[in-house]
């Protein structure tokens, strides 16, 4: 008996040994990525969305390609997700950078569709869209492909809101799974993990403000624009002699601010009814008649009548105020004695904003003379007046 056993423990152990040569142990690679996430640009239902796919390879692993077993990275999204139908992704979609940013050369997709022909160079990868199964492939082209460093971090850009191809989000709220493998020198999943996403019934949030609109407008009486003065507001030509042209000492000052985007016009229009300084004692008046537009200028000449306006700067810090004509002589020509008339008929533009427009605190938006000229046989009197009136108004 104890020869028998002898016998069938040889056997058996013969018989192993013969099963271990001709079974060999296939190998077990399920080395995990280190970190893996999905960075999502919409988290919203039924939106179409960017993914980023960022990765951390194993210890000691590389992606690299091979003449007949080139590495795979794939991307699974779960059912809920949607992408475009075939013929619609492009190269432009994909962005697949393993520490040197790499060229996505071709695209294969459709129902199905796993595997792709692609470039040889040296930093060429394809991608296989199967458009059925929402699973998305990179693939090292060829042996010439020049394999990323050990451990690297790996970004995988799917842009599923570009123009060609789309990734749809799912229709219902909720976590989603997102799975990513990798096929490592032929070893199907050798590497495998899993992230989570989540579909919101909405992602963004609304905020809204309003600004009220605004017009601050002041006139100041001063020597020289830039600062305040207070009311009543006039303005003294003195005493006039035919012998020269005579200019106001101090200064219309028109200070101006808005946040009209249509910007802002000022207008100007005379008390009297001939467009003129008017004198109640005598009957008299002191004019000149408004012209509208740049012809309507009028050079102010010693010993001849004559009265008027003109903008000698205009000064805002933000925009930018510009006087009309007939008042935009800047006071140089003839003299210094060119000015524009005085329309007691009607409101007339004198300074216009293009836009919104702010003069800071130089209070200086249009700087205004007054200007009067009279002949021998104006008639005396100490009562000469006109009320200019000023008003400024928004386009919003």
């Amino acid at each position: 008996m104890k020869k028998i056993l002898n016998r069938v423990t040889a056997f058996l152990a013969a018989l192993a040994t013969v099963a271990s040569l001709v079974l060999p142990l296939a190998p077990v690679r399920a080395d995990g990525f280190t970190s893996t996430s999905d960075t999502m640009s919409r988290l919203k239902i039924s939106t179409t969305s960017n993914h980023t796919i960022r990765l951390t390879l194993p210890l000691s692993y590389t992606f690299s390609g091979s003449a007949t077993t080139s590495d795979v990275i794939a991307v699974d999204f779960p059912a809920g997700f949607t992408s475009s139908a075939s013929g619609t992704w492009a190269t432009s979609d994909f962005v697949f950078i393993d520490g040197t940013g790499r060229t996505v050369t071709t695209v294969a997709q459709g129902a199905g569709v796993s595997d792709v022909s692609c470039g040889t160079g040296v930093n060429d990868v394809g991608v296989a869209v199967d458009t059925s199964a929402n699973i998305f492939r990179v693939k090292a082209c060829s042996a010439s492909y020049t394999s990323s460093t050990a451990t690297s971090v790996i970004d995988f850009q799917i842009l599923g809101t570009a123009a060609d191809g789309t990734l749809t989000n799912p229709g219902t709220a909720g976590s989603q799974t997102v799975d990513v493998t990798m096929t490592d020198m032929g070893v199907v999943s050798a590497h495998s993990t899993s992230v989570a996403v989540s579909i919101m019934d909405d992602d963004q949030v609304t905020v809204t403000a309003t600004v009220s609109p605004t017009l601050t407008f002041d006139i100041d009486i001063q020597s020289s624009c830039g600062s305040e003065s207070n009311t009543p507001y006039a303005v003294s030509l003195g005493t006039l002699t035919s012998a020269a042209v005579s200019t106001a000492t101090n200064h219309i000052c028109l200070d101006l601010d808005t946040n009209a985007s249509g910007g802002a016009l000022v207008t100007v229009q005379g008390s009297g009814s001939a467009d003129a300084l008017e004198s109640s004692a005598s009957g008299d008046t002191i004019g000149t008649t408004y012209t509208a537009g740049a012809g309507g200028v009028t050079d102010l000449v010693a010993g001849t009548e004559g009265y008027g306006l003109c903008v000698t700067a205009t000064n805002v810090v933000t925009g930018s105020a510009t006087a009309v004509a007939p008042y935009n002589g800047d006071c140089t020509s003839n003299g210094g004695n060119r000015v524009g008339g005085v329309d007691s008929a009607a409101a007339q533009f004198i300074v216009t904003t293009n836009a919104a427009a702010l003069d800071g605190t130089a209070n200086n938006t249009a700087d205004i003379l007054v200007k009067a000229a009279i002949s021998a046989i104006t008639s005396a009197a100490n009562d000469y007046v006109d009320v200019l009136t000023f008003i400024a108004t928004g386009t919003f």
